[in-house]
């Protein structure tokens, strides 16, 4: 099945995996600026607008990525990269679609709302856990 992987290798991923998500926030709202600077009124571009086409830019790919690539490939574009596989901890096969969700919604919240209270509140040296069921593993 492989060993767990490495603290290193685990925030490898995640950096480009949100590098990538925060890419495409960053695209689509640049095209949501393109499109609405053609039109004349101002009032057609909104600061909500914006901010809706950012969040679908970073949710959308961020779905693709650590959802449907982790289905089909059990792993996100970080974790190719980075070496590591996601898999069931129970026996090592190909995640399910709950545990992939879940593991997304989880890792959202994490993202956004755990770690930087945490960073707010003096940092932690917790090791990264795996959840929802899935582990990631470096297979070499």
């Amino acid at each position: 099945m492989g060993r767990p992987a490495s603290r290193g290798r685990r925030y490898a991923a995640a950096v480009m995996d949100g590098t990538l998500a925060l890419g495409c926030g960053l695209a689509t709202g640049t095209g949501y600026l393109l499109l609405h600077s053609v039109a004349d009124s101002a009032h057609d571009r909104s600061y909500a607008g914006l901010g809706a086409s950012l969040l679908a830019g970073v949710a959308g790919f961020s779905f693709v990525n650590h959802v449907l690539l982790v289905l089909l490939c059990r792993a996100s574009v970080g974790k190719a990269v980075a070496g590591t596989r996601v898999v069931r901890a129970a026996d090592g096969g190909r995640p399910r679609v709950h545990q992939a969700l879940g593991r997304w919604l989880g890792g959202l919240a994490w993202g956004t709302i755990v770690l930087p209270l945490a960073y707010v509140l003096g940092g932690s040296e917790a090791e990264p856990q795996d959840f929802a069921g899935l582990r990631i593993i470096h297979p070499g």
